[in-house]
């Protein structure tokens, strides 16, 4: 099974898991993704949850820990 989104691959979720990977790609890739799948509804929020998943990944340190990570664009 594969579980997805930036909360998915925690410290206490990881003796539960085989393998984390974490997808890289640059804000404005990210953000422009988002803005066409969701036809812009959520644009304003985007400040916010960028602060909450900044400071998710600081404490979970998610990138470090992954098995494989993957650079897009």
């Amino acid at each position: 099974m594969i579980v997805e989104g930036a909360g998915a691959f925690t410290r206490r979720a990881e003796p539960f898991l085989q393998a984390g990977v974490w997808l890289e790609a640059p804000e404005a890739v990210r953000r422009a993704r988002a803005d066409a799948r969701d036809n812009g509804a959520f644009a304003a929020w985007w400040p916010v949850w960028a602060e909450q998943e900044a400071f998710h990944l600081e404490v979970q340190e998610t990138p470090a820990r992954a098995t494989v990570t993957l650079l897009t664009g």
